[in-house]
């Protein structure tokens, strides 16, 4: 996360994305501000991206290799993220989609 947040070149990405937070805050709708935030900002993905990616902090006070090989083994090929909020935006995504599928088809507002 670091990586993301104190790299130099990136912030041209978190500039464009306070001014169009700030202008979609102050003069636009919110289906205008959030289509044009989400559209144009990466950094917004790269958050949810290393919030599905990260691992769950070790909360175990001995780090041997068997622990680790324990924690690994406990989710070896699973589709849900391993953390707390990677868990949450999952959920989120799979709720987003299926209430999509049921509202859309029946001309019922959605987006």
């Amino acid at each position: 996360l670091d990586l993301l947040l104190k790299n130099p070149r990136l912030l041209g990405h978190y500039a464009i994305l306070a001014i169009l937070a700030a202008i979609g805050l102050v003069v636009a709708h919110v289906q205008i501000s959030t289509r044009m935030i989400c559209s144009t900002s990466p950094a917004i993905f790269w958050f949810i991206a290393y919030c599905m990616m990260s691992k769950p902090p070790n909360t175990t006070r001995n780090n041997n290799s068997k622990d680790q090989e324990h924690v690994d083994e406990k989710y070896p090929s699973s589709v849900l993220p391993r953390n707390f909020v990677g868990r949450l935006v999952w959920y989120y995504a799979l709720l987003f989609m299926l209430l999509g599928v049921i509202l859309h088809p029946n001309f019922l507002p959605w987006t």
